[in-house]
């Protein structure tokens, strides 16, 4: 199966999107707007596609502090969501270095 990538300005945008969507359904809320309950399921349903995206991207690609980002994801989605997606790209290049002691030993 081919991989997709997705670039991280479009998740950025999306998760722009959603998080407007959250604020017209608070300022619709406070309006007293039948139509708040409708914006806030759009809001809802929008925000809860894009985390399912980041989290498989977390899961899926090897991410320095990877139960960070996934317990993280878990408690703080939403702020945490735009915060991975910034630096998403030195979470992927980040190469651990390994030091391994000589383990030779003469008798």
């Amino acid at each position: 199966m081919k991989k997709v990538e997705i670039s991280t300005r479009l998740l950025l945008t999306l998760w722009g999107v959603g998080f407007i969507l959250f604020l017209v359904a608070f300022a619709a809320n406070i309006m007293k707007s039948e139509a708040s309950l409708y914006w806030l399921t759009a809001a809802i349903a929008f925000t809860s596609s894009l985390w399912i995206i980041i989290m498989e991207d977390i899961i899926k690609n090897a991410v320095y502090n990877k139960g960070f980002w996934i317990l993280s994801m878990i408690f703080f989605s939403i702020p945490i969501m735009f915060i991975y997606l910034i630096r998403r790209k030195k979470l992927l290049n980040y190469k651990r270095v390994i030091h391994i002691r000589n383990t030779n030993f003469q008798a």
